[in-house]
């Protein structure tokens, strides 16, 4: 599976330097794509994404600028942002930050990206809904709502 985005993306929906080795960034959009975006999508739409940009239909690359790109930004951020600073080596982790941040201070950056990837993952759903309508159709009868168990009295 190919990257749908790169950092030259992330600018554009957080506050992120283009300066970062793409090295760093690869596995996160990676990760992203795969464990929290691809789920979401139905295959016709993965099917097009999965094929080159030119044989997308207007209706895909809108879907994919509008809905699909910020969600993935986002949560490739997120997970960056779990691993910033960290390097694994032969002799182990190693923490390597130029000036460290408190891990409150992570929390709150990483509670903030969590929001924005709810945010843009309810938009992509209410797009995909409108764009890939269900199929299917239920013939079930509603349900009565549950009611309180007990005793029933009436006056006669």
């Amino acid at each position: 599976m190919i990257n749908l985005i790169t950092l030259a993306d992330f600018p554009a929906y957080v506050p992120f330097s283009v300066n970062i080795g793409t090295h760093l960034v690869d596995p996160h959009i990676r990760d992203a794509q795969t464990f929290d975006v691809w789920p979401l999508l139905p295959g016709a739409l993965r099917s097009a994404l999965e094929a080159a940009r030119l044989d997308w239909t207007e209706a895909e690359i809108k879907l994919f600028s509008d809905f699909v790109k910020p969600l993935l930004v986002v949560e490739a951020a997120r997970r960056m942002l779990l691993w910033h600073g960290l390097h694994i080596t032969p002799a182990g982790s190693e923490i390597v930050v130029a000036q460290p941040i408190s891990s409150a201070q992570r929390t709150e950056l990483r509670s903030d990206l969590a929001a924005k990837a709810t945010y843009y993952r309810a938009l992509l759903d209410g797009a995909l809904r409108l764009a890939y309508p269900p199929t299917t159709t239920s013939c079930a009868t509603p349900r009565r709502p549950l009611q309180r168990g007990g005793l029933q009295t009436s006056a006669i």
